[in-house]
């Protein structure tokens, strides 16, 4: 954290002021999370939407996992083996089934873990404000606003989907990458911590693969000329050892299971069939209107799911991926104009109700505005965000596309956000007035 130390004065009151900083940082962490979570609660208890019990995917697994012991059935009763899924999530799913079964009790135990988890990465924006030299109160307001906007509530409380566990852990991933970024620190020590990280985000959610390399690479880049090759080289070495070893067990399971060693999900095929046909829409709720889930997906097609019994997942998203690349060298310039859309519909989302869509994109504006703001002290934060920003969609702009897909890096656009609140504030008070933050400075 040497953003923040560095404006310290060496004297024999630095520690003590240093631990008077982050307790107030914890003081907000606690404020912002307290905020968050009530609404969020509210929002379950008000709307009944335990009520809904309805399984996806991810859900169907866990059951299978805490009735079973198998991770299986993700489609259907006896849709067999799977790994359409991460394992880490359904896992955490699968001890509130067993404890709670999946009906309203555990699918509210469900909605409010969710709750629980993207209600402390908001919380945790005052830290890595810190972490990335800006004031706090840009955190602060960033994690406010997202605590106080739950425009995509169900992707965040629901809890179907590992999207809230995935943006905790990019948060985290944040506060470290930049930490280390900011004091040089390419020990072994922090490669071992960031290599463990790696691979529980991988397990959870594996599309975040480009966005290490980008990550791996604009260090490297950054940093070449101030920390030898060797150095830096060696630590990404160990980040990726540690990594893949967490990796192995999972698709160790798969070779012995399905027959083939998956290290992340198996159903790109499906769903890059999905995304691209004669009938796909870049919109992802446009395609379940116009019926194609019924036609292509295995959860709502009865001659998809009997050809995933007959044949295994495997084996069915790689008849899938023969079929979706075969269209996209048939139809090149269709596959781009889907492709050009789904990069503008991962910046502005379009969402069920017109104000969810606005809101959306104001918050994209907002974001963008602010980093350009935070981008001329050209720290490693701007760097790391710059490079987030770049690699962690290219996974995603291949695919049919709704709010889901940005919502683990969606906090994000709500620091940069809170770092534009902080800058207007300020314009509005007089020079000198009492509650004024200073000059505010990125480096």
């Amino acid at each position: 954290m040497a953003a923040m130390t560095n404006t310290l004065s060496p004297d024999s009151d630095r520690p003590r002021r240093a631990t008077e900083a982050a307790a107030d940082v914890f003081g907000w962490l606690l404020a912002v999370f307290a905020v968050a979570f009530t609404i969020r609660v509210v929002l379950i208890l008000a709307g009944r939407s335990y009520l809904q019990t309805t399984k996806f995917e991810v859900e169907r697994i866990a059951w299978s996992l805490a009735t079973t012991g198998s991770f299986a059935d993700a489609y259907a009763d006896g849709s067999g083996p799977s790994a359409h899924a991460a394992p880490l999530y359904p896992l955490m799913l699968a001890l509130i089934y067993r404890a709670l079964g999946k009906d309203w009790a555990g699918t509210m135990a469900q909605e409010v873990l969710s709750s629980c988890l993207a209600s402390l990465h908001y919380a945790m924006l005052p830290i890595l404000a810190r972490v990335c030299g800006m004031p706090v109160l840009a955190g602060v307001f960033g994690g406010l606003l997202g605590a106080v906007l739950p425009v995509n509530w169900w992707i965040q409380g629901k809890g179907a989907f590992e999207y809230s566990l995935s943006a905790l852990w990019m948060v985290i991933f944040a506060i470290l990458v930049i930490s280390i970024w900011n004091d040089r620190a390419f020990g072994w020590s922090n490669a071992l911590r960031l290599g463990v990280l790696t691979g529980v985000m991988m397990l959870t959610a594996p599309h975040v693969g480009p966005m290490f390399a980008g990550i791996a690479l604009t260090g490297f880049a950054l940093f070449r000329r101030s920390v030898p090759p060797r150095q830096l080289l060696l630590f990404l070495a160990i980040q990726a050892a540690v990594a893949a070893a967490m990796l192995v067990p999972w698709a160790v399971r798969n070779m012995l299971i399905l027959g083939a060693p998956v290290i992340s999900r198996s159903n790109v095929g499906m769903e890059l069939a999905l995304s691209n046909n004669d009938d796909a829409s870049p919109i992802w709720d446009e395609n379940r209107a116009a019926g194609l889930f019924h036609r292509m997906h295995p959860s709502a097609s009865v001659t998809d799911v009997s050809r995933v019994r007959e044949v295994g997942e495997v084996r069915y998203n790689r008849e899938k991926m023969k079929l979706a690349t075969a269209w996209i060298r048939s139809n090149p310039g269709r596959f781009a104009e889907l492709t050009i859309r789904r990069v503008g519909l991962f910046w502005f989302p379009s969402a069920t109700r017109p104000w969810q869509t606005a809101v959306l994109a104001a918050v994209t504006f907002a974001g963008l505005v602010g980093f350009a703001r935070f981008v001329p002290g050209r720290t490693p934060a701007a760097w790391f965000f710059a490079a987030t920003w770049l690699s962690y969609p290219i996974s995603s702009y291949g695919f049919q596309m709704s709010a889901r897909p940005r919502y683990p890096i969606e906090w994000s656009l709500f620091l940069f956000a809170g770092f534009l609140a902080v800058i207007v504030w300020q314009r509005t008070l007089p020079r000198n007035a009492p509650g004024t933050l200073g000059p505010i400075s990125v480096r």
